[in-house]
């Protein structure tokens, strides 16, 4: 596979950037009052180019959701793949989870 051209680039980046104001709207007005304008106000972007990206309100805060999942995911690996004794290791998971 090629190195991602800068159209894919600038795409992927602005999709992280509606999905991060969209973390900050959540913390701000709340899942049910927040709306693709505050989120878009938020990202500096038209609610338009929000639209290219996801479908609704629902999958913009399904992104993020997926994104925390994946975050999560990763450091309880990390956390598993220490090199301590198991308990240790569990202990770590834990930790992890709560740091989370």
């Amino acid at each position: 596979m090629g190195i991602p051209n800068r159209r894919e680039l600038e795409k992927k980046a602005r999709r992280e950037a509606i999905i991060t104001a969209a973390g900050r709207t959540l913390i701000r007005k709340g899942f049910t009052a927040a709306t693709m304008q505050d989120i878009a106000g938020e990202a500096g972007f038209a609610v338009g180019t929000l639209y290219l990206y996801f479908k609704d309100k629902e999958s913009v805060f399904a992104g993020l959701y997926l994104e925390g999942m994946e975050t999560l995911h990763g450091i309880i690996l990390d956390a598993a793949g220490s090199g301590e004794p198991p308990g240790l290791r569990f202990a770590g998971m834990g930790r992890a989870y709560i740091w989370f």
